[in-house]
C-alpha cells in the first residue's frame, strides 16, 4: 500500500527539519558553551 506523494513529502520535510534543528542546537551549544548555555537556561 503506497502513501500519497504529498504525505510522504510532508513527513520527510518534517523529519528533516527536526533533525536539522537538533543538529544546529547541539552545534551552537558546543560552539559557545560558556556564553550561549547561560542565555538558553535563562530564557527557558
Amino acid at each position: 500500500m503506497r502513501l500519497r506523494n504529498g504525505t510522504v513529502a510532508t513527513a520527510l520535510a518534517f523529519i528533516t527539519s527536526f533533525l536539522t534543528l537538533s543538529w544546529y542546537t547541539t552545534w551552537q551549544n558546543g560552539k559557545g558553551k560558556e556564553n550561549d548555555s547561560e542565555n538558553v537556561h535563562e530564557m527557558y
